[in-house]
């Protein structure tokens, strides 16, 4: 019976490490595994005579896997609405809302079949060197789907509750949640004040997500009251007296209930100015872009560069394939990158991995290749791969979507 070595070096034309809060690219590099771990990593003539077999990948770029910060897996079997590449009604939520809520009624596909199309979906974000995703459902048995899988599912149970109708149902699961399931608002205009609180204060030091700051329409209806989301809340039985306008943002709205500190992470961060980068930088605030899908709904793009400048290391999501035509967070960088040629490209790509392995709590287990983190990392070969390290980093998210994928180990 043929024994499997206890690791193996790992060498390539390329490595990229952690430097302080970036990364470094190495020329002729390599990286030692034992027992599934990295042990060791530098440059190839730092091991010059391993006792692991050497496996070496040429031409290639040994990177860390990658971390999907926002995602919607629930929703996979309404690609459908997506397909067009654009929503018909740019910046209209609520229109967007009431079409994805009547295609989701309306959808013939069984429970089996919407879970197995969501196990595709997470199989496609693994294939492209995803090895962990933070994933918001509806529906408790979402939580269970992707158990046992590759890529790592951090499930978070949603809670919709601004109606009338729907706040006092949400109450009741709050005072008797679900078991192991941790509960998280949809947002500020999809879940009441007092039990946004109430979720925060339950989270605790954990990670609570929330859509934030995502669209023109929720900035409206925060500060007034008005606007389409309350028609479309009014339709649906009327707003929850828990909720009183009072002429502030999002940002400032969230942290005046209680809702905004080092453990909330805001989704999508659109429509912000700089009073709310700095009370979100101030309170520690994590943060997620969501680019596509922002492009997608017409709701407008996150200031990247204004948001790195308050000194806040965002993260990536794809979210759900009813606002995108595919998860891949190398076709989020590439948008990133093309829409904010300002920003260093290393900036993006840490983005995608060690600032987005940071936010779901995963730092030291991936996101970095360094000593400690998993062995399960990627080799990337692409055409015209540069000469120059320096420019590693630029290549890596340019050409992201059309590089060749290979799990290490």
């Amino acid at each position: 019976m043929a024994v499997e070595p206890e690791g193996y070096l790992h060498a390539a034309r390329y490595l990229v490490v952690p430097a302080g809060d970036g990364l470094e690219v190495v020329e002729n590099g390599a990286a030692l595994t034992r027992h599934g771990r990295i042990a060791e990593v530098g440059r190839r003539s730092a091991f010059p005579d391993p006792d692991v077999p050497v496996v070496d990948h040429g031409d290639a770029v040994l990177i860390p896997p990658l971390v999907n910060c926002h995602c919607h897996l629930e929703l996979s079997f309404l690609a459908p609405l997506a397909e067009k590449g654009r929503w018909e009604r740019p910046g209209e939520m609520a229109a967007w809302i009431r079409n994805l809520l009547a295609a989701r009624e309306s959808a013939e596909a069984d429970g089996e079949e919407r879970s197995f199309v969501a196990w595709q979906a997470l199989a496609g974000l693994y294939r492209r060197g995803c090895l962990a995703v933070c994933d918001i459902g509806n529906d408790p048995a979402s939580s269970a789907l992707m158990r046992d899988f590759k890529t790592r599912v951090v499930f978070f149970l949603e809670l919709l509750g601004m109606t009338a109708p729907l706040a006092p149902q949400a109450r009741e699961i709050l005072d008797d949640p679900p078991g192991g399931l941790r509960l998280v608002p949809h947002s500020l205009y999809g879940t009441a004040p007092d039990i946004v609180g109430r979720l925060k204060r339950m989270a605790g030091k954990t990670l609570l997500p929330i859509h934030l700051a995502e669209s023109a329409e929720e900035v409206e209806f925060v500060a007034t009251g008005q606007g389409p989301l309350a028609e479309f809340l009014a339709e649906r039985g009327g707003v929850d007296p828990a909720f009183r306008p009072s002429g502030e943002s999002p940002v400032a709205f969230l942290d005046r209930i209680g809702g905004l500190d080092e453990n909330t992470l805001c989704v999508h961060f659109v429509q912000v100015d700089d009073s709310d980068m700095e009370l979100a930088a101030r309170r520690r605030a994590k943060v997620c872009l969501c680019p596509r899908s922002n492009r997608y709904l017409g709701v407008g793009r996150a200031p990247l560069g204004d948001i790195l400048a308050a000194g806040i290391r965002p993260g990536i999501g794809t979210d759900s394939l009813a606002s995108n035509t595919v998860l891949d967070l190398w076709e989020e960088m590439k948008l990133l990158a093309d829409e904010h040629p300002e920003v260093d490209p290393a900036a993006v790509f840490m983005m995608a991995s060690g600032w987005g392995a940071d936010i779901l709590g995963l730092a030291g287990e991936m996101g970095r290749l360094a000593p400690g983190a998993s062995a399960a990392f990627l080799a990337a070969r692409g055409a015209d791969l540069p000469n120059d390290p320096a420019d590693v980093a630029a290549f890596l998210v340019h050409s992201g979507p059309e590089l060749e994928l290979e799990w290490v180990e």
